[in-house]
């Protein structure tokens, strides 16, 4: 086995394919923070305007957590 089948085999391979399965888990870390952000009311949708420009927020922790959004979003349809 070389330094690939390791990774991919070996206890840290298992490690970084079960992070990998169940990465939406994680990536959640503060539900509802997105919403606070924006000004939002948790119980509606944002709107599919505010979330494109918050995307592209100068706010990297704004911009990261739209984009999660979106790629969640596209999981739906």
């Amino acid at each position: 086995m070389d330094v690939a089948d390791d990774f991919l085999y070996g206890t840290e391979g298992q490690t970084k394919m079960a992070e990998g399965k169940n990465w939406i888990a994680g990536a959640i870390g503060k539900p509802g923070s997105l919403h606070k952000a924006l000004g939002v009311s948790g119980s509606k949708k944002i709107p599919q305007k505010t979330l494109t420009k918050a995307a592209g927020s100068r706010n990297a922790n704004i911009a990261r957590k739209a984009n999660l959004a979106k790629t969640l979003e596209s999981f739906h349809h």
